[in-house]
């Protein structure tokens, strides 16, 4: 009996574990689209862009890079605005500054 009972309360303990895996997994989906969400909202307003053209650029540019969609979402989203001057998705001329993006930079 008692093996039957510890037997059980592993699976229930596993079954647990794998409820919480999953939605903390759900959770990070989440928290990705919303990031993705708001860099593609910051495109549109800087740039006057629509949503589809917006979407395309951040995947352009995670290619180019080498990156994660939710990576130059990220760097959007903590981009000051004024960094932003000129086209996101032209990385030959730099920003409107006129000075080179340093390694690992896009503009």
């Amino acid at each position: 009996m008692f093996e039957m009972t510890q037997r059980g309360f592993a699976e229930l303990l596993s079954t647990a574990r794998s409820d919480q895996e999953q939605r903390r997994q759900t959770d990070e989906d989440q928290e990705r689209r919303q990031a993705v969400e708001r860099a593609t909202g910051v495109l549109m307003e800087r740039h006057g862009l629509t949503t589809d053209t917006a979407a395309e650029r951040i995947r352009r540019m995670a290619a180019r890079e080498g990156i994660t969609v939710d990576e130059v979402a990220a760097r959007l989203v903590r981009r000051p605005p004024a960094a932003a001057d000129g086209d996101p998705d032209d990385s030959r001329h730099g920003s409107s500054s006129g000075r080179h993006p340093g390694p690992g930079t896009w503009s």
